[in-house]
């Protein structure tokens, strides 16, 4: 009878020790968890520097770029999606290009003077300002704009 009251003791003993074990543990845990984070002000994406697009062709070309003020490209054609990076020399001259251009006080359009059946439309947006025009319309002073949104538009093709 002794021998079974010891025996139900320490059974109680380990019973109690290990309910304390286990509350220890689950308030170890509960001080683990951490608090909700506080909403962080969003991050406001960078302006758009240029908006390019140019369609028609005899293969029927429909090239958009995206060219943002920290240097990111976004573009599209037919058959590819993506984007790139600008270095800053790289960025610095096409802004040069516009910039150069005067192309804010340019007008917003500048048709061909003859109709044509395989002709490139061009449409360019930088800071706001859009020129459409299409090919023998191009001015001269956005041939250097075009060929530089071209050549990047030959980027997006060996991406």
């Amino acid at each position: 009878m002794v021998s079974e009251r010891i025996n139900k003791e320490k059974k109680s003993v380990i019973s109690l020790g290990g309910l304390v074990i286990l509350l220890f543990i689950a308030l170890l845990c509960a001080g683990c968890t951490s608090e909700p984070a506080m909403p962080q002000k969003p991050v406001n994406p960078p302006a758009v520097m240029v908006d390019y697009t140019r369609t028609g062709g005899i293969a029927g070309v429909s090239d958009h770029i995206v060219v943002f003020e920290n240097g990111d490209v976004i573009y599209s054609t037919n058959d590819h999606t993506g984007g790139f990076t600008l270095d800053a020399e790289k960025l610095h001259e096409l802004e040069l290009a516009f910039t150069n251009a005067h192309f804010t006080g340019l007008n917003s359009s500048y048709p061909a003077p003859a109709a044509g059946a395989d002709y490139f439309y061009y449409q360019v947006t930088y800071r706001g300002h859009t020129i459409n025009t299409e090919t023998t319309g191009v001015p001269d002073t956005l041939t250097d704009i075009i060929s530089r949104m071209d050549s990047l538009a030959g980027v997006m093709v060996r991406q």
